[in-house]
């Protein structure tokens, strides 16, 4: 969860985007001042090498 002043940070601290270059809700949200709060999404691919069946990988068990 972002409050205002991590999103003053992303993206009014860009001085080559002017205001009318961002995204109508952002505006808003940087309009609004501390009335606002946003969110961030990291999206990562996690590669898990599997140890067994279903039931041994959902209950953690580990091959020695």
């Amino acid at each position: 969860m972002l409050t205002y002043p991590d999103i003053l940070q992303r993206f009014a601290g860009a001085t080559v985007i002017t205001s009318q270059d961002l995204d109508t809700g952002i505006r808003d949200c940087l309009t609004a001042g501390k009335a606002c709060s946003g969110y961030s999404i990291d999206v990562t691919n996690i590669k898990r090498k599997r140890d067994g069946n279903f039931w041994a990988d959902i209950l953690d068990f580990k091959r020695f």
